[in-house]
């Protein structure tokens, strides 16, 4: 970076982010970033309480800027003693009939592929807890999220496989439009050039 500012940057747990570190200071010859794990690193973003953030899917949020990063594929989640567990990449074909559980606090679990899979019911539910925990208790319930995501949720009792054809979900660096530090701008020029 080419001020000794520092900058921050924001993810959360529906963020590809390892959730197990709140917060991780990186340094560079000019300064240092901090990682911080924040609820809404978007709104953070965008309020101005975060320089930077990373973050699944675009942000619409006015006065911000945002450029994928990356795709990162999608994963299904089951019990183990589900029909799925003998299937080694989980199509939507595969999913027919079987319940969907959705999370509303995250934009990803709710998407174009739920319509395509026909489930037979859809639960939905509050949070990354709550969804786990739904899935494992009956095999008949599936879940479909970004594959970073069961790196940091697990449970004894579910199995994760890839998923086939349900869409890539884009990850994206969001920042404040006309920024004026030195530091985040080359941030962001540093990390678009390596992506």
């Amino acid at each position: 970076m080419t001020s000794a500012r520092s900058s921050r940057s924001g993810s959360a747990s529906r963020y590809p982010s390892p959730r197990a570190a709140a917060t991780a200071p990186l340094e560079h010859s000019n300064g240092a970033c901090h990682l911080t794990q924040l609820t809404a690193p978007d709104a953070a973003v965008a309020r101005g309480a975060a320089d930077v953030a990373v973050v699944r899917g675009p942000m619409q949020a006015e006065g911000v800027q945002n450029r994928v990063l990356h795709r990162e594929e999608r994963a299904v989640v089951f019990s183990r003693d589900s029909v799925l567990n003998r299937v080694p990449r989980v199509a939507a074909g595969d999913l027919a009939g079987l319940h969907a559980v959705v999370n509303a606090q995250g934009g990803t679990t709710t998407a174009p592929w739920l319509e395509d899979t026909g489930p037979g019911e859809i639960l939905t539910v509050s949070g990354v807890d709550e969804w786990i925990v739904a899935i494992a208790a009956d095999p008949r319930r599936f879940g479909v999220t970004p594959a970073s995501t069961m790196r940091y949720d697990n449970h004894p009792e579910l199995v994760v496989r890839p998923g086939e054809g349900l869409g890539h979900v884009p990850v994206h660096l969001a920042w404040r439009a006309g920024e004026g530090s030195l530091a985040v701008t080359e941030f962001v020029r540093l990390v678009l050039e390596r992506a």
